[in-house]
């Protein structure tokens, strides 16, 4: 079966107006949640569902002030994974 592309949108407010960002994506990803604590540093989590395994994986994603890159989650225990909130206190606490 054949899956459609995934896209996350963020949106930004500048207190003028809305920004909106997609990050298109070759599996189907769902975040749960995000925190911010510099405009060059938020995270956003949730699950990604490769199309090779069809397995939940947790999913973290780093804003550097430019791009949103992945960063290395770990896998605990057996079957689906899902991380489900995030908390950036300091760049190096998160």
């Amino acid at each position: 079966m054949a899956r459609a592309l995934s896209f996350n949108l963020f949106e930004h407010w500048n207190g003028l107006a809305w920004t909106l960002t997609l990050i298109n994506t070759n599996a189907f990803e769902a975040l749960t949640g995000v925190s911010a604590d510099a405009i060059d540093d938020a995270w956003a989590v949730g699950w990604v569902s490769p199309l090779t395994t069809g397995s939940n994986e947790p999913l973290a994603i780093h804003w550097n002030g430019t791009n949103w890159v992945s960063a290395v989650t770990p896998h605990v225990g057996q079957g689906a994974n899902e991380s489900n909130a995030v908390l950036a206190l300091t760049p190096n606490d998160v």
